[in-house]
């Protein structure tokens, strides 16, 4: 029956729960994403919901948008953030001060979200996965981005721009065309610009294109070098501004000696576990594992989807040897990509639409309603926000320049009073010698003209005296800057975990 209406030119319409499930779930993300973002935009705690070093950035956009100068401490020019995000961010002040960074940012993060929802059900459903899974999985990649959207940082930007470029390459049909090539390379290069470490997954794609598809890549590679233009620009102006071609960040969290395997960088991707990591990392690294392994037993597989696989296991491995740091909630980005393209990989064995529309259905429903449960919970920079109202409640009867490490972002936008960064992460190429080299800290302190201390890691040896170490958070093959203070603090508290002192130095 339904053949001799197909060939008479009936069109048959597809089930109503199949034509409702994406209404549904979109609308389930898209309120989901609104109540993530309302509930600091309605709190007079606002600065506790976003990660302390949100606030590098807005520190850097106020001396940006009001001097004209990148700095954080006032003084030294940095370019320890990523380019995209800093500029969106000084956009949104100088359209309207801090009010209207934190809409914008909250405006973004449901856009993100949104748009990270739709790309990938397109994706999933430009690949013929079953409709029922390609929307669960489509609504799982948009909280799971969410989770990291909320911190505030520069992956509010990255994951869509991944994933509208892996649409428009999709296919590799764009290198039959000089124009769209060109706009390939413009694509990577936004990618790159929100977030430079995403430069491993192009040069995975490139290499996995040029194995698929031999020279052909090689013969289109000037066409996606005008697109990259952006990328140059950015790194001449960081040789001709910053002495360094890369962002002094990234140099700051490399200054250990060689390569050897950190196992604490690892570690730090499933810390804090919870809801995240039980509802998003655990599958995301079963989809990347089976993946890998469905596509050593059946080789012929896309080139991009290859790159977006071992993205993740490439970016870990890379990070675990060249580094001891440990890794932050928004470094779990690239696992969305894997876990994508582990799907992909896997849509051959996938059930069909019979039963999964009944059971992933009700399941994305609960995932969205869980997480907005969570939001409930403690708002993730809570201490740092209570240590800085004491911060800011001391400056203001000692102005100063101040020296503080870890988590010093937060501190700095409240304070009102230059704060030297002392690991180095929005500092320059210079300060980070001095960590390489293991200078003296209160040698450093007081080169800095640094007045004021805050320290979150002294420690007392009995004797009246403090032993002093940064940077704080680094790893034991990283180099730091010790140094002993015999003195009282002026003042000491805790707030949370942080135990803080604070000494003058001059």
């Amino acid at each position: 029956m339904a053949t001799s209406w197909a060939n008479e030119g009936v069109t048959l319409k597809a089930p109503l729960s199949r034509r409702l499930l994406p209404g549904i779930a979109l609308a389930a993300v898209t309120l989901t994403a609104i109540a993530t973002v309302t509930v600091p935009l309605l709190s007079h705690r606002i600065l506790a919901y976003y990660a302390d070093d949100f606030f590098y950035y807005l520190q850097i956009v106020h001396n940006l948008a009001e001097h004209g100068r990148s700095t954080f401490d006032g003084t030294t020019l940095t370019n320890g953030y990523h380019p995209l995000w800093l500029l969106v961010l000084t956009a949104l002040y100088l359209s309207g001060g801090d009010h209207a960074v934190f809409f914008g940012v909250a405006v973004l993060t449901v856009a993100a979200t949104v748009s990270t929802y739709q790309m990938t059900r397109v994706l999933f459903d430009r690949h013929s996965i079953d409709p029922a899974i390609g929307q669960f999985c489509a609504v799982w990649a948009a909280l799971f981005a969410l989770s990291m959207d909320r911190t505030g940082m520069e992956v509010i930007l990255t994951v869509p721009l991944l994933l509208a470029f892996v649409l428009f390459v999709d296919g590799g049909a764009y290198l039959d065309s000089p124009r769209r090539t060109v706009w390939a390379g413009f694509l990577a290069a936004l990618v790159v610009l929100s977030r430079l470490d995403a430069a491993l997954l192009m040069l995975l794609y490139f290499v996995a294109l040029v194995i698929e598809r031999g020279l052909l890549p090689l013969k289109r590679f000037p066409w996606i070098c005008v697109g990259l233009i952006p990328v140059f620009v950015y790194g001449i102006s960081n040789v001709w501004f910053f002495g360094s071609l890369g962002p002094v960040s990234s140099s700051a969290k490399h200054l250990a000696p060689g390569f050897a395997f950190s196992a604490k960088t690892l570690e730090s991707v499933f810390y804090p576990l919870g809801l995240v990591g039980v509802a998003f990392l655990i599958p995301a690294m079963l989809l990347i594992v089976t993946g890998i392994a469905h596509g050593l037993v059946h080789r012929r597989q896309p080139a991009l989807l290859w790159a977006m696989l071992l993205f993740t296991p490439v970016y870990l491995t890379v990070l675990s040897f060249s580094s001891d740091w440990g890794l932050w909630i928004w470094y779990r980005y690239p696992f969305i990509v894997s876990a994508i393209a582990g799907l992909l990989l896997l849509r051959e064995a996938l059930p069909g639409w019979t039963w999964t529309q009944y059971v992933l259905t009700p399941a994305a429903l609960i995932l969205c309603a869980l997480f907005c449960a969570g939001l409930r919970k403690t708002p993730q920079n809570a201490q740092v926000l209570n240590m800085a109202i004491e911060l800011k409640d001391f400056a203001a009867g000692h102005p100063g320049i101040y020296g503080m490490g870890d988590s010093a972002g937060t501190p700095a936008v409240m304070m009102g009073q230059p704060v030297v960064q002392l690991e180095g992460l929005v500092m320059d190429k210079r300060f980070l010698e001095n960590i390489r080299e293991e200078r003296n800290l209160v040698d450093v302190l007081r080169a800095y003209g640094v007045r004021y201390y805050v320290s979150t890691n002294a420690v007392s040896s009995g004797n009246g005296c403090f032993n002093l170490s940064e940077p704080k958070v680094a790893g034991p093959r990283s180099p730091h800057m010790r140094g002993t203070l015999c003195q009282a603090p002026m003042k000491s508290f805790t707030s949370g975990e942080f135990g803080v002192w604070i000494f003058d130095v001059q």
